[in-house]
């Protein structure tokens, strides 16, 4: 299953933003033992660090972002999508060039905590706990903290 992340899901795992991190970390335990696929839009990656640098040294913040790399593929929107953008009613164009890459790369669900954001999109936009709610409803799966 292919999710792609919204820019506020990869700033709430790189900035271990609470209470949204357990989630994120959820999203990325599932990636690694194979159960989903995790996309994000370049500009995502721009936006965090715009918005991170002041947070976190920059350094820092750069290798969290590369090491993020191994279990999120990285998609981009191509020049020729701004134009459609721009004319799209979409209130915000950087939702609009998200749901595109998510429909490009065939996203099954885009993970967002801005489903408004995102209600033109053709891909089902929901919350990392709608899809864990949807991931335990039609799989019985369940990403739970054990203690080791």
């Amino acid at each position: 299953m292919k999710l792609f992340l919204d820019t506020n899901i990869l700033i709430d795992y790189l900035s271990r933003r609470k209470p949204f991190f357990k989630e994120a970390v959820q999203l990325r335990v599932a990636s690694l033992i194979g159960d989903i696929e995790l996309w994000c839009s370049i500009q995502s990656f721009i936006d965090a660090e715009y918005i991170l640098r002041d947070a976190l040294p920059i350094d820092v913040l750069r290798s969290m972002m590369e090491k993020s790399l191994r279990f999120i593929n990285v998609a981009s929107s191509p020049s020729d999508e701004l134009l459609p953008g721009f004319e799209s009613g979409w209130p915000d164009l950087e939702d609009y060039l998200i749901a595109t890459c998510a429909s490009r790369v065939r996203a099954d669900y885009l993970i967002t905590r801005d489903s408004e954001g995102f209600k033109n999109s053709r891909i089902p936009a929901i919350s990392p706990k709608e899809f864990f709610a949807v991931m335990e409803a039609k799989f019985g799966i369940t990403y739970e903290e054990i203690d080791l």
